[in-house]
């Protein structure tokens, strides 16, 4: 289910990436870095269009596709911020990263692409899909309030 508020979040995702990745490359961190916390605002608002708390409620078939794919979109796209922060904060990506049972890929560029890679997450759906029957947003909150109370 391709909605508009979450090829956004993909489309702001990967155009950070490429802005990020050159800035970095020059080592201007200060930029990247600028624009790696403006991409996590445009999560927290992408969050907050989506209402996931309120899908959840809803037995609605409509409301659990929006809730996955919010919840998936969420997911990596927080993963891509976290990626992009690894220069400037590798504890919080390390910390991040183990919480998710993340394997980490051979490059950093590698690990900036968007979507489901066989060394990034064991279910190719993502760890919060709601996918088989299970629930787990509580994972998205945890990433979530690492990333936030990792940022002074």
């Amino acid at each position: 289910m391709a909605e508009e508020p979450s090829a956004n979040c993909r489309r702001s995702g990967r155009g950070t990436r490429d802005e990020c990745l050159p800035l970095c490359e020059g080592f201007q961190f200060h930029a990247a870095l600028e624009r790696t916390l403006a991409f996590i605002k445009a999560i927290n608002r992408y969050a907050e269009q989506r209402a996931p708390w309120k899908l959840a409620k809803s037995a609605a078939a409509d409301d659990q596709a929006r809730l996955r794919t919010s919840l998936a979109t969420m997911a990596e796209a927080l993963r891509l911020g976290v990626t992009l922060l690894a220069p400037v904060m590798p504890t919080t990506t390390a910390r991040v990263g183990a919480a998710l049972g993340h394997t980490a890929a051979a490059s950093w560029s590698d690990e900036l692409q968007w979507g489901p890679a066989p060394h990034r997450v064991p279910d190719a759906a993502g760890p919060w899909c709601c996918s088989r029957g299970r629930r787990r947003p509580r994972r998205l909150i945890v990433l979530a309030s690492v990333l936030v109370l990792s940022i002074p």
